[in-house]
Formats: C-alpha cells, sequence, structure tokens
C-alpha cells in the first residue's frame, strides 16, 4: 500500500510539470553516491523513455544548499538527507515532502582497522564531533 500511495505522489508531482511542458529541475549533492540511480536514468534516458523532460538545476556541496534552492523555487526535485530537508520545513523556509528513501545505510561511523577504538562505547570520550555544512565530523 505504501508503494502505490509513493507511485501516485510521485506521479502527481511528474504530472504537474509535464503537463506544463516545463522540465522537472532536479538537483543532488557533489561527491555522494547516493543518487547513483539518478545519474543511471540521467545516462541512459530513462526519463525521457517515460516522457519527462529533467534538468539537472544544480549540484550542491551540503544538503542547506539545496534546500536554499528549493526556497528560491529553483528545484522541482533533489536528492538530498533527510536533515536539511527536516530542518528546513522546521524552520518554515521550505514546503517539500520527503518522497522515497534513496539509500538505506548511507552514512556510517568508520574507525581504523587497528584503532584503539573499536566499538562505539569506547568513542565516549576518545573524541570530539564538531558541526560542519554536511553533518557532524571529527576535527
Amino acid at each position: 500500500m505504501k508503494k502505490v500511495a509513493l507511485l501516485l505522489l510521485e506521479n502527481l508531482l511528474f504530472s504537474a510539470t509535464i503537463t506544463h511542458g516545463q522540465p522537472v529541475r532536479i538537483a543532488y549533492l557533489q561527491s555522494d553516491i547516493h543518487q547513483l540511480p539518478c545519474w543511471v536514468a540521467l545516462e541512459k534516458g530513462f526519463f525521457e523513455k517515460e516522457g519527462v523532460k529533467v534538468e539537472v538545476a544544480g549540484i550542491f556541496k551540503a544538503g542547506p544548499e539545496l534546500m536554499s534552492a528549493f526556497a528560491a523555487g529553483a528545484l522541482d526535485m533533489g536528492y538530498v538527507g533527510v536533515a536539511p530537508a527536516t530542518t528546513a520545513v522546521a524552520n518554515k523556509t521550505v514546503k517539500v515532502v520527503v518522497l522515497a528513501q534513496v539509500n538505506t545505510e548511507g552514512s556510517a561511523i568508520v574507525v581504523r582497522k587497528e584503532g584503539k577504538v573499536q566499538s562505539i562505547p569506547e568513542l565516549v570520550g576518545s573524541c570530539s564531533w564538531t558541526r560542519d555544512r554536511s553533518g557532524f565530523s571529527l576535527p
């Protein structure tokens, strides 16, 4: 049932743009492979085969920048993390919805294979985290 609702919502999104003959303006993050299916669809012409005109309207360094483009009215669809989208909606800067989950396990905490930290509890007190433009990272 969820898949059917998702497909209906997706069809409505594209139909609104297609009926006016305008391309669907999409964006994604650079140096991120979560949007790999989009790249394949663009390269193989899958959108065109379905009668959908697509325009890559932006390639951004971080989610908040992509969300700013939504707020400016420059995008119809974007591949972006849920956190930047949720923050933008909470701050009432833009009205968007998550249409589909693109990946299920794209982010991870990684440590050196032979390093001193080998489990989550061992992280406590061993490092500090900083907030950057795209999430949290080690200084």
